[in-house]
């Protein structure tokens, strides 16, 4: 029996006063950077990629862009905005890792 893959849901609570936010509401879209051990310092103070020394490159299924710097990147879509009002909460499907 064959089981049909269905790609991975994640929640995602986004501080409504943040620029990603507003970018979430727009584009419906955004890229999960997982950052290496030695990135962590650098992503919590991220606004500008090139500021940190961190190299964009586009994605093949999101409008954001990917960092090539990172350990994984993970395309999502937003699929669900029922609780965004309430808690500032989207549900994404990974499209692609």
């Amino acid at each position: 029996m064959m089981v049909e893959f269905q790609p991975p849901l994640v929640a995602c609570v986004v501080s409504a006063g943040n620029f990603s936010f507003a970018a979430l509401r727009r584009t419906k879209a955004c890229v999960i950077a997982l950052p290496a051990v030695a990135l962590t310092s650098k992503v919590v103070a991220v606004g500008k990629f090139a500021r940190f020394g961190l190299t964009a490159t586009p994605a093949e299924r999101a409008p954001p862009p990917l960092i090539a710097e990172r350990f994984a990147n993970l395309e999502c879509v937003v699929v669900d905005t029922r609780l965004v009002d309430r808690y500032n909460l989207f549900v994404l499907k990974v499209v692609k890792v």
